[in-house]
């Protein structure tokens, strides 16, 4: 090989590790721009008393009472538990992970859901505002969020995918063991002759008269009423509903329990129902409220 080769061999070594340098030098400055402080490292879920979300003309505003969230609206609402765990589990996420930034332009933003349609999330404890935050796309994987007036666009790890969930409300009226109960009454305001009423004898169901009942028949009954659960949430005013005057009222009762239906008028494929010691009104579909509307006969074994 001779002089010259020798001279070109030596100045493509030369930036070849030039360009390895840069390499790790862009590497470092990139590492330097993601690693950044977690602001939402303050959240202490906890003690969260207070959570609020807005997005568009959308609003919900809720407030630990206990173990549950009641929801701010006519009536007394609660947010679904499982949700809630998932909420408040994907915050403490949050707050336990690390942030990394994905754009420092504004208008990147709308690559994220961090634009128009992103949540805007306000967290209290005390009474004191803890943190507030927007909160764009989150698919489970990664979600995207950034601060009021922050150009920039973070990505988490932590998944805050419940709050895609559009229904928050907990729609359950009745939440019983029907093992436990002892006694059943259906009072037929429309049709006097259908009411009836049965009681559990020795683990049996037998009717006034002692006849015995086919559990097999009564079960679906049993079971609708132990785990009543309302379709949708009606406006929450008895006016129209038929609920001043219902068409049936059930009872089931057990040594330490008593729960009553009110079903009012129909509205659409569904009836206006509400639990007798509540104020929230709900609509149950028809096929439910069918089940209450047979006479004793068809449960006679």
């Amino acid at each position: 090989m001779n002089k010259k080769n020798w001279i070109l061999l030596g100045v493509l070594a030369v930036l070849a590790l030039a360009a390895y340098a840069y390499k790790l030098i862009d590497k470092k400055i990139a590492d330097e721009r993601t690693r950044v402080g977690n602001f939402a490292s303050v959240i202490d879920v906890a003690k969260l008393d207070r959570i609020s979300w807005e997005a568009g003309a959308k609003k919900m505003v809720l407030n630990r009472e206990n173990k549950s969230w009641r929801i701010e609206t006519d009536g007394q609402f609660y947010v679904q538990p499982d949700l809630m765990d998932q909420v408040l589990g994907g915050l403490a996420q949050l707050a336990s992970s690390s942030l990394a930034i994905v754009s420092l332009q504004p208008d990147n933003k709308v690559l994220f859901g961090l634009d128009g349609e992103a949540k805007l999330i306000k967290l209290s404890a005390d009474g004191q505002d803890v943190l507030e935050f927007q909160l764009g796309r989150s698919d489970g994987v990664r979600s995207y969020l950034s601060q009021v007036g922050d150009d920039k666009s973070y990505a988490s790890l932590a998944d805050l995918s419940a709050w895609q969930v559009e229904d928050w409300f907990d729609k359950k009226i009745f939440d019983n063991n029907s093992e436990l109960w002892t006694s059943l009454t259906v009072d037929n305001k429309l049709k006097p002759k259908q009411s009836w009423s049965v009681k559990k004898v020795n683990q049996e169901w037998l009717a006034a008269s002692a006849e015995k009942l086919a559990i097999e028949k009564l079960k679906p009954v049993l079971n609708a009423m132990s785990q009543l659960e309302a379709s949708a949430l009606p406006k929450q005013s008895l006016v129209g509903t038929g609920l001043d005057k219902p068409s049936l009222v059930i009872k089931v009762a057990s040594d330490n329990l008593s729960n009553a239906m009110l079903v009012g008028r129909a509205e659409g494929n569904n009836y206006y129902v509400k639990n007798a010691a509540s104020e929230n009104i709900y609509l149950v579909d028809k096929g439910v409220i069918a089940l209450f509307d047979q006479s004793l006969r068809d449960f006679v074994k």
